[in-house]
């Protein structure tokens, strides 16, 4: 007699087989969208976590009624300007006793210098002013108008409040 040989049937194959019939498309990119959101998650409490300010200013929180009760350091004066007293002598062989027009312009006056002040001398008597500058000017320009139609101009460093030059030839 023949036998028939029969295969013994594995129980949890057909489960198995039936698990993976039972993940869909939809499933799948429900599970990749899952893993996407759950990395962003992680990324943004991440950053968020990374963003400290590291150095904390403490500022003094009394009040102030007026600028009287405001304490300043020593030598601070208020001023955002200050007095130049200038002096400006002319040297012209060609004609010493004429009278030559000094100008003061805060910048070069061929782009975009403002007139400050204007006066004249002449080669006994030089051109004397006080002008109230900004701090924030730091030289300033003389144009020198000669008789005989030259003009000489010459730029200036403010170093201190007495500024004296000479111009002329």
């Amino acid at each position: 007699m023949k036998h028939k040989t029969q295969i013994p049937s594995i129980p949890f194959i057909p489960s198995f087989n039936l698990r993976l019939s039972l993940i869909s498309p939809h499933t799948k990119s429900r599970k990749i969208m899952r893993i996407r959101l759950l990395t962003t998650a992680i990324a943004c409490v991440t950053l968020m976590a990374s963003c400290n300010k590291e150095d904390k200013i403490i500022i003094d929180q009394t009040q102030v009624e007026s600028t009287r009760d405001i304490i300043a350091p020593n030598g601070f004066t208020w001023e955002s300007s200050r007095n130049i007293h200038f002096t400006i002598n002319v040297l012209n062989s060609l004609t010493p006793s004429m009278i030559h027009v000094i100008s003061i312009y805060d910048g070069d006056p061929l782009v975009d210098g403002n007139l400050i002040s204007k006066g004249s001398a002449t080669t006994k008597e030089g051109f004397k002013c006080k002008v109230y500058l900004p701090n924030n000017i730091v030289e300033v320009y003389v144009v020198g108008a000669f008789p005989n139609g030259s003009v000489i101009t010459e730029k200036i460093s403010i170093t201190n409040s007495n500024l004296s030059t000479t111009i002329g030839s």
